[in-house]
C-alpha cells in the first residue's frame, strides 16, 4: 500500500495536499484557532511517511468513509481556509496559501482520488490489521489476501462506480456549502 500511494503522481500530489494542509493549519496557533471556531472537531493528523494507515485516517477523517461523507471533516477544513483566505489579519502569503489549498481541494479529480482510496482502504486496513495481529491463523490470512486481491481487482474494474459515489459526494458538499 506504501507503493501505491508512492508511484503514481496523482496519489503523490493527493497525499502531499492533505500532509501540507494539516502542517499549514498545525503550524500557527492563530490559524488553529479558526479552526477551532469553524468545527468541534480534532484537526487532522500529519501523514507519517512510515505507516500506510496514516494515510487511511487522514483520508477518511477528511473525506469521510466510501459512500458516505456525513462524518468528514471536507467542508469545515473548507470553511476554515476560507475563513484564512478572507481574514485580512493573515499575512498575503498565508492568505495566498488557504486559497491555494481551497481550490485544491475542490478539483473534481480530488474528490475521485479520495474514492478511489476509500474504496481501496475499505478492503486493505482489515487485512493489514489482521497481519499484524499476534497468533494469526495463516489459513484465515491466506484466505483474506485471496478475497482482498479478488476484491481490488473487482473494483478496479468498476470506475463508473467510482464516479458516481464522487458525484454524490460533490452533491452532498453543495448542499453544505
Amino acid at each position: 500500500m506504501s507503493d501505491t500511494t508512492k508511484k503514481c503522481i496523482e496519489s503523490v500530489s493527493f497525499f502531499g495536499l492533505l500532509n501540507a494542509i494539516a502542517v499549514f493549519v498545525r503550524e500557527s496557533y492563530l490559524r488553529m484557532n479558526k479552526w477551532e471556531t469553524t468545527s468541534k472537531f480534532k484537526f487532522i493528523s500529519v501523514i507519517g511517511e512510515t505507516r500506510w494507515w496514516a494515510k487511511d485516517r487522514c483520508v477518511s477523517k477528511i473525506f469521510g468513509s466510501y459512500n458516505n461523507p456525513k462524518d468528514s471533516l471536507f467542508v469545515d477544513i473548507i470553511q476554515t481556509l476560507h475563513e484564512i483566505y478572507i481574514t485580512d489579519t493573515f499575512v498575503p502569503d498565508v492568505r495566498f496559501k488557504a486559497k491555494t489549498y481551497i481550490d485544491a481541494l475542490l478539483k473534481y479529480e480530488t474528490i475521485v482520488m479520495s474514492q478511489i482510496y476509500l474504496q481501496m482502504f475499505a478492503s486493505t486496513t482489515s487485512l493489514s490489521l489482521y497481519l499484524q495481529t499476534n497468533g494469526m491463523d495463516i489459513l484465515r490470512a491466506y484466505k483474506m489476501v485471496k478475497h482482498t486481491i479478488n476484491t481490488l481487482e473487482n473494483q478496479s474494474r468498476n470506475s463508473e462506480q467510482v464516479i458516481c459515489v464522487s458525484d454524490q459526494f460533490v452533491c452532498w458538499a453543495n448542499e453544505l456549502f
